[in-house]
């Protein structure tokens, strides 16, 4: 009918809708600078009639006969309380004034079919309700309705869309501060707020937000924060002027040069101390280069080794800890004196070493490019580093729920990469600029189903590669008491009784929340090494549950697993290993062949 007005909300249809209210507000970034998107409050007073197929659809338990006012009148209230349904409002017999659908799923917020109904999001984890008044009850099946709801929608154009915007971000504000102390060495630090849709991880949006970093800094920290309602990415961003940047791998140093003068024999020391640290994963080998190519620059090169140096003490240490992955070289050599009036000598020493940085002569062979200015994360060759060794697999995994069922949309949490190495070229800096391709549609995620249902708590395969050589330790017959020890012969003889045999033995411990761990079903043989291994036994040993505080069984078992070996490892050949029942087999790293399959039907 021409001029009535109609309001839909999850299945539920109010006709004759008299619009109390109709407010659109448009909503700024924190800093009040951005439009971010336009806020919709609509309070509509309406009838709704002849509703039990929106009953129907959305409760498919109910009775066949037509339900009573009762249930009817609670199924409405529910379905019009709920959030994220879909919202249409029509005027004049079809024409659509607004319209809004929750965000579901890794989608952009607008692909290139826009302008179609099915791309006009609420990009604020709505539609919203927040009113249902029932003012009016006219026998089972009619009632009259104030409806009030909260949309937020990005409109850019006449007909609501958002063409521009196939990313999902809002907006992206930051100040910077910089902090000169007494030594005028700067701390630059950038502190934002970047805000998004929310259908997705926000910590996979880093590298958008994180600058490239200055000549003359390294990245000292960063910190990243996800709202609790999956949209805002609050960073800060800190980097500190060094006076000489390590030479990579390293990301932190400490180099010491002395030289002591002659002593009582004549002798001229010079000792040296050099530190070089890295993340969990860094390649240790490298740093012990580095540090021997620093020690050899130093104390055995050029004018140096003229003087016939003597390396007195050297010493090389690798340490670990909780938050310690580093190597330090100490080394003093002595020497004769230089004669007098050598160029860069005093008094004997090396003089001209000192106040002279390492440079990338002095590291020729190990660190072609080392180059002062630059740590790690600005030579154009490297990414945006967004994180360190550990992933971001996990970093977020939130759930937007409602209290009655199991209609949860999550937010799951995703890996990113660590930059794009083709996009910046340049050694300064535009941080106003984006440096990385547009975000992918459907981001990887290394976490199976069935391990976001009823997750692993514990998962350890052992395998065990055992050989015995069959030897046996056996008297010599005939010798009494002390005889052949006392006089220096042997009192036993080693004999082979067989060829060696191998044996393989698997223990897998498991343990999950909410249902039984998932077992490899072991073969009753597999080829081995040119070989076959063969079932001996299969044992395992399921203990009682016990339950978590909110109510959970935690389910444990304990299997081992023995194979016979036809054939002997060699050192040097490559075993198998177990795999993770946790991971999706798409892309779980196999680093070799098992015998055992733990996929979940």
């Amino acid at each position: 009918m021409q001029g009535v007005t109609t309001l839909t909300y999850n299945g539920v249809t109010l006709t004759n809708v008299l619009t109390r209210r109709f407010q659109q507000d448009a909503v700024y970034d924190q800093s009040g600078t951005d439009l971010v998107y336009h806020r919709f409050t609509i309070v509509a007073q309406g009838v709704i009639a002849d509703h039990t197929s929106a009953v129907y659809s959305s409760y498919p338990n109910m009775p066949s006969v037509l339900p009573d006012s009762t249930i009817q009148h609670h199924a409405i209230r529910s379905l019009l309380l709920k959030p994220r349904g879909e919202f249409r409002m029509e005027i004049g017999g079809g024409n659509e004034i607004l319209r809004a659908s929750p965000l579901t799923g890794r989608v952009p917020l607008l692909s290139s079919d826009t302008g179609t109904a099915s791309q006009q999001y609420d990009v604020n984890n709505g539609p919203k309700p927040k009113r249902c008044e029932i003012t009016q009850i006219a026998g089972s099946t009619a009632l009259r309705v104030e409806f009030e709801i909260e949309i937020c929608k990005v409109e850019c154009d006449a007909d609501g869309n958002a063409t521009g915007n196939t990313t999902g971000i809002l907006s992206n504000r930051w100040s910077c501060i910089d902090t000169v102390d007494q030594n005028f060495y700067t701390t630059r630090t950038f502190t934002g707020r970047l805000e998004c849709v929310g259908n997705f991880n926000p910590h996979t949006l880093r590298n958008w937000v994180v600058p490239r970093l200055t000549i003359g800094f390294r990245r000292q920290s960063m910190t990243f924060r996800v709202s609790e309602d999956a949209r805002i990415l609050e960073y800060q961003i800190a980097d500190r002027e060094v006076a000489f940047a390590p030479p990579r791998p390293a990301t932190s140093w400490r180099y010491t040069h002395r030289e002591v003068g002659s002593d009582r024999m004549g002798r001229v020391r010079s000792s040296i101390d050099i530190y070089l640290a890295g993340p969990r994963d860094v390649d240790k080998a490298r740093l012990i280069e580095i540090a021997t190519a620093v020690f050899e620059a130093r104390l055995m090169n050029g004018d140096i080794e003229k003087n016939a140096t003597i390396i007195e003490h050297i010493e090389l240490v690798d340490s670990y800890g909780d938050n310690e992955n580093s190597v330090n070289l100490s080394a003093t050599v002595s020497r004769v004196p230089a004669a007098e009036g050598r160029v860069g000598t005093t008094f004997g020493m090396i003089a001209a070493n000192l106040g002279k940085p390492i440079d990338k002569n002095d590291l020729e062979g190990v660190v072609d490019d080392y180059n002062s200015n630059l740590s790690i994360g600005g030579y154009n060759d490297e990414p945006i580093f967004v994180s360190g060794p550990i992933p971001i697999v996990g970093a977020f995994a939130a759930y937007l729920q409602t209290p009655c069922d199991e209609n949860h949309r999550m937010i799951g949490a995703a890996e990113i990469t660590s930059g794009d190495e083709d996009e910046d070229t340049g050694s300064e800096p535009d941080v106003n600029a984006y440096v990385v391709k547009d975000i992918e549609e459907n981001l990887p995620d290394k976490l199976s189903e069935a391990h976001r249902r009823d997750p692993y708590t514990v998962w350890k395969v052992d395998s065990k590669y055992q050989t015995d050589d069959h030897r046996a330790a056996l008297p010599i017959a005939g010798l009494t008491a002390g005889v052949g020890v006392s006089g220096g012969g042997s009192s036993l003889s080693v004999v082979n009784l067989a060829p060696p045999a191998a044996r393989r033995i698997i223990r897998i411990e498991a343990q999950r929340v909410g249902r039984q761990p998932v077992l490899p079903k072991p073969k009753r043989s597999y080829r081995f090494l040119g070989g076959i291994a063969r079932r001996l036994r299969y044992a395992v040993t399921p203990q009682d549950p016990r339950k978590t505080a909110d109510n959970k069984y935690i389910f444990t078992v304990i299997a081992e697993i023995e194979y016979a070996l036809s054939v002997v490892p060699k050192d040097e050949d490559k075993l198998p290993i177990g795999n993770n029942p946790w991971e999706d087999p798409a892309f779980a790293d196999r680093k070799a062949e098992d015998l055992i399959g733990n996929e979940e039907p």
